[in-house]
């Protein structure tokens, strides 16, 4: 199958090497996202609430409705940014 890369082009996705997302078949896989805006500027510094809102945006509700998909809720020590207090990774499939 081929493997497509998505960039969004921020500083870190050439630092590290990562890509934004993959998408191999009917199946991508978002990398973690942050509560960063257009500018790469934090939003929401030391308000996890604002933090997740941010992150999900609307693509939560729009997307699942009332399907209420599983999750996961993993706690680590700290992200890469200490202001930095959510950040949220998806898998999708498509058609």
């Amino acid at each position: 199958m081929e493997r497509q890369r998505v960039s969004s082009g921020t500083e870190w996705e050439s630092e590290v090497g990562y890509s934004r997302a993959v998408r191999v078949g009917d199946e991508i896989q978002v990398s973690g996202t942050t509560a960063t805006d257009e500018d790469g500027d934090l939003v929401g510094a030391g308000d996890p609430y604002a933090q997740a809102k941010q992150a999900i945006g609307k693509a939560h509700g729009e997307a699942f409705g009332e399907a209420r998909p599983a999750t996961s809720m993993v706690e680590v020590q700290r992200l890469i940014d200490p202001e930095m207090l959510v950040e949220i990774e998806a898998v999708a499939r498509v058609e």
